[in-house]
């Protein structure tokens, strides 16, 4: 059962590295979700089956654990929070966010929450190949027309 202390500001940082690829009114609601992993420093991830992100932040764990949280309402509670000091702690089928507010967040099965395709102990980012390869496919096009047409090489 999960039992950390964290930074407000560390956590919210790595929570919002996260959030963006967490799909919105997805059909799976893990994919809705972030998985928050307290081992030694607490790591954060979501996907959204095309992207994986992973961060990590420092932590006071005291009981390691893992759960998963709906991410928009997860991180406008860590945002609405004062404190210096967040304490995250399972009580049942629940995650408890306390500071100078008290949340409490139905959590979801984290055996369902898809298994990372990154590597152990990674650097600050990671993109997969493929990602790029695509994002690449779809600017290309765009890019050569516009210096085709700075050189003056089109003519209208």
């Amino acid at each position: 059962m999960m039992n950390l202390k964290v930074q407000r500001e560390r956590l919210l940082k790595t929570v919002r590295a996260v959030r963006p690829v967490c799909l919105k009114n997805g059909l799976k609601p893990i994919l809705e979700s972030l998985r928050l992993e307290a081992d030694g420093q607490l790591v954060v991830s979501g996907t959204s089956m095309e992207a994986f992100v992973e961060s990590k932040c420092s932590a006071a764990v005291e009981t390691a654990g893992i759960v998963c949280v709906e991410a928009a309402v997860f991180c406008k509670a860590i945002e609405s929070m004062s404190d210096d000091d967040v304490l995250l702690h399972e009580q049942g089928n629940f995650l408890v966010v306390e500071g100078s507010s008290c949340f409490r967040f139905t959590t979801i099965d984290s055996s369902i929450f898809p298994d990372s395709p990154l590597p152990k102990d990674l650097g600050v980012c990671t993109i997969m190949s493929g990602v790029i390869r695509d994002l690449y496919k779809m600017v290309a096009p765009s890019v050569a027309d516009h210096e085709d047409y700075r050189s003056g090489s089109l003519h209208g």
